[in-house]
């Protein structure tokens, strides 16, 4: 039977975007976002599913926040994304056999998307800057270097 969509409703809406196959074919990284119904906010998680069919898909990421824009390093061995969990969008950094996420940035924002270099080295990713120079992070004021140094 028939009956008209209801508030409740969107609790219940899952939102998949920005599936990225790995480099090797076999696993598929993508994002989900649903509506939590205690905070009433978005959240978004990432999810990793074989390609073959063969497995159910499994959360990669987890926790209260916006978890987006997963990214495979070319050799297959990490997954970079941006994460909410502490606030401002950063740039973490984590084993694409799961394990814990760490985080590669302590900036005040990241903007797009994580690009990896050939060599699964490096990543480049936009950074938001303001206009009157070097950001002040509890006071202090660092130098570029220091900024993208491992918290």
């Amino acid at each position: 039977m028939k009956r008209p969509l209801n508030p409740e409703d969107l609790f219940e809406l899952k939102i998949v975007s920005d599936p990225q196959i790995s480099p090797n074919g076999k696993s598929i990284v993508y994002v989900e976002t649903r509506m939590d119904p205690v905070t009433n906010k978005y959240c978004s998680r990432i999810w990793i599913v074989s390609t073959c069919g063969e497995t159910e898909p499994q959360q990669f990421t987890s926790g209260p926040c916006l978890d987006f824009a997963p990214r495979w390093s070319p050799d297959g061995k990490w997954l970079a994304f941006v994460s909410t969990r502490r606030g401002h969008p950063q740039l973490w950094i984590m084993p694409s056999t799961c394990g814990e996420a760490e985080p590669l940035t302590n900036i005040r924002y990241i903007g797009g998307i994580p690009v990896w270099s050939p060599d699964s080295r490096t990543i480049a990713c936009v950074v938001h800057v303001s206009a009157e120079g070097p950001e002040e992070d509890q006071g202090r004021k660092k130098t570029p270097i220091q900024r993208f140094q491992k918290m």
